[in-house]
């Protein structure tokens, strides 16, 4: 593990459109900014797919969580919305300088009352 602070975080909704808890908290982190900013690091906000958003469903044409892979952001052939949408924020984070990603997700599983956390760091 690297011992490189962290300077920016962004905090990602809407990933899948239908998924609206995180959908919810970026645009309420977008309205009041203070309650993400800390003074050791910046803090980004970022709907992931706002025309899936907009019509309420997971995707419009294939999931956008699908669509990192590093071939396949390289890939020019690739033009579906999604695909180029990760494209578009691929080269966000990196024009960024993006360090720590928190991507909200909710489950509509019926998994009665519970919380779960799934962190995954790329160094």
């Amino acid at each position: 593990m690297s011992n490189t602070p962290i300077k920016r975080v962004m905090t990602v909704g809407g990933t899948h459109g239908n998924e609206l808890t995180g959908v919810y908290l970026v645009k309420k982190f977008q309205k009041y900014p203070h309650i993400i900013q800390r003074s050791t690091f910046e803090t980004l906000t970022l709907l992931a797919n706002p025309k899936a958003i907009e019509v309420g469903r997971r995707y419009l044409e294939t999931d956008l969580n699908r669509c990192f892979k590093p071939q396949d952001l390289q890939n020019k052939n690739l033009f579906k919305y999604e695909q180029l949408r990760a494209k578009e924020i691929a080269q966000y984070i990196q024009d960024k300088q993006i360090d720590f990603i928190i991507d909200l997700h909710r489950t509509t599983a019926n998994m009665g009352l519970t919380e779960r956390v799934k962190i995954e760091i790329s160094i």
